[in-house]
């Protein structure tokens, strides 16, 4: 009887924690999520190169730079003297033009002025131009993250100068699979867990999906890689820093979450 009596008890303290998660799974909404490795990483970065080869003449000392600033530039000094002289041969030109284009003037010595003019415009747009390639100017406000040149080194065309990277928000990049895709929008909620801080003391660093793009591996396999925009963070982060995303796929209640993984 006693052995009866415990049984009945048994079950029914089984019975009423049966009918809690029932009850729980047919009424409690929670956030239903997929993990997805990756890393921080700043969300523009610009690999500098020159189209052609020079000498390192300017490095901006100040690493956070305003948008149409010098950052760096090779030396052009050649180049703008003849932009200068070019320039006062224009006036001269342009100035004889207008003398000879009066009635007193020649026909042949306009022509010839001219053509003399349409040349030297032409040497001040390609010395402007080769000016500009020689320099480097920010496109966005941001800093320099790395250098490996140094003031008097001579570099090669198109060789890696300088890592430039906004002043923006870090963006979290990690990799989803195709089976997780079609859970994943853009705007979805997402939760961020770096490996440098234990969130269970440090919490984790709320975020939401602002771009997926397809990526074909060398096997031909599709994967998408999503980038994560930070919303708030208090961390000390670095660009580099591995972690993992839990990217929310669903919320709601279990019960609907199971019937949402059945018609899928």
């Amino acid at each position: 009887m006693k052995l009866i009596r415990i049984a009945t008890v048994f079950l029914s303290v089984l019975g009423g924690l049966m009918l809690v998660l029932l009850i729980a799974a047919l009424t409690v909404r929670i956030d239903f999520s997929t993990a997805a490795s990756g890393r921080m990483e700043q969300r523009q970065m610009i690999k500098v190169r020159f189209p052609v080869a020079g000498t390192v003449s300017f490095i901006a000392t100040n690493r956070v730079m305003n948008a149409g600033d010098t950052v760096i530039a090779l030396d052009s000094e050649h180049e703008k003297k003849r932009l200068e002289h070019s320039i006062r041969a224009k006036a001269l030109i342009e100035s004889e033009i207008r003398k000879e284009a009066t009635p007193y003037g020649t026909p042949q010595r306009l022509y010839t002025l001219r053509r003399d003019f349409e040349s030297t415009m032409q040497d001040i747009l390609a010395l402007e131009g080769t000016i500009t390639q020689k320099t480097f100017t920010a496109p966005f406000a941001g800093k320099v993250i790395g250098t490996y040149v140094r003031p008097f080194d001579s570099v090669e065309a198109n060789s890696v100068v300088m890592l430039f990277a906004d002043n923006a928000r870090y963006i979290f990049r990690a990799r989803i699979t195709q089976s997780s895709r079609p859970d994943i929008a853009i705007g979805s909620r997402a939760f961020i867990r770096l490996d440098n801080f234990s969130y269970q003391t440090h919490g984790k660093i709320p975020a939401l999906v602002e771009d997926i793009s397809s990526v074909i591996d060398t096997n031909g396999e599709i994967s998408y890689t999503v980038n994560l925009t930070i919303v708030s963070n208090s961390l000390p982060v670095v660009e580099g820093y591995t972690g993992t995303a839990d990217i929310v796929i669903y919320h709601g209640t279990a019960a609907g979450y199971l019937f949402h993984s059945a018609i899928k």
